[in-house]
């Protein structure tokens, strides 16, 4: 009896220690490590695959913690920081030399940007006031200045100063008036300006950027188009739609722009850059680069004659070609090239595309990768361990969620949306954490 005790003791502890492993390793690996990792000149924590840890279609970072941008008043802060500190820089440079602005010289934007500056000393920590609020009062100011010269503000009826609100936030809404922080010129110095350069995935992303800062003021056009209009126009169907178009949005709470160029193939580079070298178009703060399925598509002919190196090289020729462009540009502003996600056209083993395959996608992005090595040009492939998750569980499930299409596995050729908030993630936490107050263990 003693024996049989002792066993069954021994079994006991036996099962407690496995449960206390279990719970252990269970924590643990839901538990991020904020790991020691070393990056090349052209990574950055929160773009490049080594410091996230992968679970299905989720990620965490493990080198640093992520900001959650979530709410439209994080990212107008940020837009607003990122300005003031680009015009401090400006005027900084003005004071080293150049002339400087008398009061006689001083614009009525600058004016503004003063109230901004002032404005930020007093609320540094503390929230964004509300962007409608800020935008009614800049909009009485610029509505008295521009009164005598334009027909977008009504004469003054004597109404009260709450009914002069409500027609400005009227107005903004609605898209009725020019960019009220840049009248007349729409290019501010120092304006953040997010440039997206590529395709259909890129305008995913497009999307989720302009989604997030949505909200009073938030407006877009089209590229043959003038008029600009109310987001919410865009967005409510811009998910259902295929679309082959530049699109751009900017937000009148604070200087903002997001603009999306449409081209698959990266052709008009050298051009876009020598456009905004020259000041001929408004200069990009931040440059995001991708291309992938659409090369394939034009040497798909080669690639069927002499194979994938042969078609491939075609591609590299024409992103060695853009280098010097593409150097200046990374000096100048972060410059991101996003590399091919992994889609379900790749399993495809299709005879009439052969190209679509997934060693040719990671032909493409090795290609890609060594091409801009020295460039400066920081390489996104933090995306690619989520692209294959979400491709396997779309070839076994086909799942389709509307309208939202976190999961759109009926596209063979994009991932859903339920990757692309997280590819925002990305992005905003590398181009806003360092105006966000935060503390050192955070992505900066």
């Amino acid at each position: 009896m003693v024996r049989f005790h002792g066993a069954l003791a021994a079994l006991a502890g036996g099962f407690s220690l496995v449960l206390l492993t279990f719970t252990i390793s269970r924590n643990i690996s839901s538990t991020p490590i904020r790991a020691s990792v070393v990056l090349s000149s052209q990574e950055h924590p929160t773009l490049t695959r080594k410091c996230f840890l992968y679970n299905n279609v989720t990620a965490e970072n493990v080198c640093c913690r992520m900001h959650q941008y979530k709410r439209d008043t994080d990212i107008l802060r940020c837009i607003k920081r990122s300005n003031i500190e680009a015009l401090a820089s400006l005027r900084r440079n003005e004071s080293g030399g150049e002339r400087r602005k008398t009061p006689a010289t001083i614009s009525p934007d600058d004016r503004i940007w003063d109230r901004f500056s002032s404005e930020e000393n007093v609320t540094q920590g503390h929230d964004v006031p509300d962007p409608r609020q800020k935008m009614c009062s800049l909009l009485q100011i610029r509505r008295v200045r521009r009164r005598a010269k334009s027909s977008t503000f009504p004469e003054s009826n004597g109404t009260d100063d709450a009914q002069k609100s409500s027609d400005a936030a009227a107005d903004l809404t609605a898209g009725r008036v020019d960019w009220a922080l840049a009248s007349p010129a729409p290019d501010l110095t120092g304006t953040a300006h997010w440039v997206l350069v590529g395709d259909s995935h890129l305008r995913y992303l497009f999307d989720v950027l302009i989604r997030r800062a949505r909200g009073v003021g938030l407006q877009y056009r089209k590229k043959d188009s003038d008029e600009w209009l109310p987001a919410h126009l865009l967005l409510r169907g811009f998910r259902l739609n295929t679309t082959y178009e530049d699109f751009k949005a900017r937000h009148l709470a604070v200087p903002f722009r997001v603009t999306f160029l449409w081209d698959p193939l990266l052709r008009r580079v050298p051009t876009l850059v020598k456009g905004w070298e020259e000041g001929r178009h408004s200069a990009p703060t931040l440059v995001i680069l991708g291309s992938g399925l659409h090369w394939m598509l034009e040497t798909e002919s080669l690639y069927k004659e002499s194979g994938p190196d042969a078609a491939m090289g075609v591609y590299s020729d024409h992103l060695h070609s853009l280098l010097h462009d593409l150097t200046r540009l990374a000096n100048t502003v972060p410059t991101i090239f996003k590399l091919l996600d992994d889609v379900q056209t790749a399993h495809d083993n299709s005879q009439i595309h052969p190209q679509y395959n997934v060693e040719n996608f990671d032909l493409f992005n090795r290609v890609s990768r060594n091409a801009l090595a020295g460039t400066g040009v920081l390489v996104w492939d933090s995306g690619l361990p989520l692209a294959q998750a979400y491709t396997r569980e779309c070839l076994a499930t086909h799942v389709v969620t509307y309208p939202d299409y976190r999961w759109k596995c009926h596209d063979a050729r994009h991932v859903g949306y339920i990757l692309v908030e997280q590819y925002g993630d990305m992005i905003f936490n590398f181009a806003c954490n360092k105006y966000m107050d935060l503390s050192s263990d955070f992505c900066l």
